[in-house]
């Protein structure tokens, strides 16, 4: 209802600005000025029946006021159905209703205290004493309602800003942790080689800028949302995966290029002692013989033949 008064207004008002660049008379100018102030006012009226509304089915409205008068209702409906009282239209003899109270409750406090003599006898002031609490419940829950009819958009506003605070409280929380668990990262002994650039090395540092890039981008998309095209959603999930794939990898890959490394180092070491085993040009000295036969060159020599076989 609100959206429809709300677009009816909005047309009315773009009415009166062409009006204004036309030459219409002045009473029919006023006819759409007092039109919008109308809708205005009415718009008015339904956003604060909406406020009430929406308080009166809120958990805090039913947990505060409508649960402690219904409480007050039922534990007289409870004790009091014990009584046998004779209905005042039939003359028969029947148990204590909830109707009974009801009416008992309805009816100024002369009256009540007249009917609760003649109807409950020994009984009245209990019945009496019931009606003072459910009248009480009452009164409490409709005073809340009024305040929240009167003060709903104060209310909402107080909600709003809770919430707004509670939620940039969250967000610099989620910050703050995001910040130091990848500064760690950045620095861990055995990760940290992996995620930050390496200088010198450009084609590297651009495929990392890169993966971040995507990744943030990914973490930031939502596929549900309902704004999105089909084409928009399967390009999120595809990129969603993607992170999924890489992310479950790196812990395989990195075991590869660590031992890739160290069967390199290997190699490298070996190759090494076999070119220390080269005679320098010009000649050099014999090598003297080793304890088990043969020189070092010689042996170094006859493992290269078997390597080479």
């Amino acid at each position: 209802m609100k959206d429809e008064w709300k677009a009816k207004a909005e047309d009315l008002e773009r009415q009166l600005v062409s009006a204004r660049t036309t030459n219409l008379a002045t009473q029919e100018k006023q006819g759409y000025l007092d039109q919008i102030k109308g809708l205005a006012d009415r718009n008015k009226v339904l956003e604060d029946e909406i406020r009430f509304v929406n308080y009166e089915q809120s958990s805090e409205f039913k947990s505060k006021y409508q649960d402690p008068y219904e409480k007050a209702f039922n534990n007289a409906l409870e004790e009091m159905s014990e009584l046998v009282v004779v209905d005042q239209n039939t003359g028969a003899r029947r148990q204590v209703n909830a109707q009974d109270i009801v009416a008992l409750c309805q009816l100024p406090l002369q009256d009540a205290r007249a009917l609760a003599n003649d109807l409950y006898g020994d009984f009245a002031d209990d019945m009496m004493a019931h009606r003072a609490e459910i009248k009480k419940t009452f009164k409490i829950r409709q005073d809340a309602l009024k305040e929240a009819r009167e003060n709903g958009g104060k209310r909402m506003k107080d909600q709003q800003e809770l919430a707004k605070t509670a939620f940039d409280t969250m967000t610099r929380e989620i910050k703050t942790t995001w910040d130091a668990v990848n500064g760690r990262a950045m620095k861990d002994a055995n990760y940290g080689k992996y995620l930050t650039p390496v200088e010198g090395d450009q084609n590297g540092n651009q495929r990392l800028a890169k993966g971040y890039e995507m990744v943030d981008r990914a973490f930031n998309e939502i596929p549900n949302n309902p704004n999105l095209t089909k084409e928009q959603r399967d390009a999120i999930i595809e990129r969603h995966a993607v992170v999924r794939n890489r992310a479950a990898g790196f812990g395989r890959l990195r075991a590869w290029y660590e031992a890739a490394m160290k069967e390199n180092d290997e190699l490298k070491e070996e190759l090494k002692q076999y070119r220390g085993s080269t005679p320098p040009a010009g000649g050099a000295p014999a090598p003297e013989p080793s304890a088990n036969g043969g020189s070092a060159r010689d042996r170094i020599l006859g493992e290269l033949r078997k390597k080479a076989r």
